[in-house]
């Protein structure tokens, strides 16, 4: 008998979507790990949401709760008293909401707090917060940060931000995020997504249409391609505040016809599988998903150089890394790879190398039950 058999462990997520994001599908992933080492997994999110229903869909036991405005203080007293009697002694957060809920629900129970952070600590200030958001957000997180027992970053970036943050060394762990490549093989067999262009080459990029993804970016740059390259076609697949002012920069770039937005689909593997170049013009990023991804299924990526990014990317090998905010920087880099496919081949295949020898879904899950395990242990 292991030492996670029987033990509960209860997942928070105040994310709202529309869809799933990397966060919730790496919580999908370490969920799926804990179930297979005999834990009783538990999950609390936004309700009625799409992580609701798929959590629901793998059986785990849900609670579907508000977490705006005063909601997270109603969603602190359903989270206590959900987690008794069902013998939950670890609870794992990420995210400003998620983790107050989180560290506020357990105060004085037996119970270890982990938080997985996924984003640069300064990302808020890419978003409409606005400054008084930001210190409020970064207010509630500092107030609540003692209730953390180990923080998990994702990226070697992220834990130096925690640590100059104020976050003791000695509670700062990193576990790279990690991807499945036959998995994502599978997936990426399947039919096309509708909507996306059948011509090639075809330049794309995956994520949330919000400012600190940086798609307004990539829809200038589309325009400035497109206007030499009358073959190239473009796709953005995701959905997002942004979503209506996009499509109109799209219009005034003149890519009618030629950038196609598909919204959510239900895996972006067979998209990815389908570009030539993978397009990351993030403005502040953990180590996202899309980019692991894409190197999984063989695509060169273009990318800006931010939080993570420069650890998963090699730079001139697996793909081309520009600096944030430089469209001609981005520009010129799509297009050194659409003139050279040999190249662009050649990066393709040494990404799935490196994401095979480095960042590994196996690797992953396994380092996430040595440090459940190791909290019960010293917790005994």
């Amino acid at each position: 008998m292991n030492a996670l058999d029987g033990v509960g462990i209860l997942f928070v997520n105040n994310f709202a979507g529309p869809g799933l994001g990397g966060g919730e599908t790496h919580l999908l992933a370490i969920a799926a790990a804990c179930r297979d080492a005999g834990m009783g997994v538990h999950v609390v999110c936004e309700a009625g949401r799409d992580l609701e229903a798929a959590a629901r869909r793998e059986g785990y036991g849900v609670l579907g709760v508000r977490f705006r405005g005063t909601a997270s203080l109603a969603a602190v007293a359903r989270v206590r008293a959900y987690m008794r009697g069902r013998d939950v002694r670890i609870v794992h957060s990420g995210g400003v909401l998620s983790n107050f809920v989180a560290r506020t629900a357990v105060i004085g129970l037996p119970v270890r707090v982990v938080t997985t952070v996924q984003v640069e600590l300064d990302a808020a200030a890419h978003t409409r917060a606005g400054s008084g958001g930001v210190w409020l957000r970064r207010t509630v997180e500092g107030a609540s940060r003692t209730g953390t027992d180990v923080f998990v970053a994702v990226s070697d970036a992220i834990a130096r931000g925690l640590v100059i943050a104020g976050v003791p060394a000695d509670r700062v762990t990193v576990v790279h995020n990690g991807v499945d490549a036959d998995a994502l093989d599978r997936a990426a067999a399947a039919e096309a997504p509708a909507g996306l262009p059948g011509t090639r080459p075809l330049v794309g990029c995956v994520a949330r249409l919000e400012r600190v993804k940086g798609v307004d970016l990539f829809v200038r740059v589309a325009g400035v391609l497109s206007r030499d390259r009358p073959d190239v076609s473009f796709a953005v697949v995701g959905d997002g505040s942004q979503r209506a002012e996009l499509e109109t920069a799209s219009r005034d770039e003149g890519l009618a016809g030629r950038l196609a937005f598909l919204g959510v689909v239900a895996s972006a593997a067979p998209a990815l599988a389908r570009f030539d170049v993978c397009v990351v013009p993030s403005r502040s990023e953990g180590l996202p998903m899309v980019v692991l991804e894409a190197m999984a299924l063989a695509r060169p990526v273009v990318a800006t150089a931010v939080g993570g990014i420069p650890e998963a990317v090699d730079d001139g090998a697996t793909g081309i890394l520009v600096r944030p905010e430089d469209p001609e920087a981005l520009a010129a880099a799509i297009g050194s790879l659409l003139d050279d496919r040999e190249r662009a081949s050649a990066m393709g295949r040494a990404g799935r190398e490196r994401v095979g020898a480095r960042f590994s879904a196996d690797e992953q899950r396994r380092r996430y039950l040595e440090i459940f395990a190791g909290l019960l242990k010293d917790g005994a």
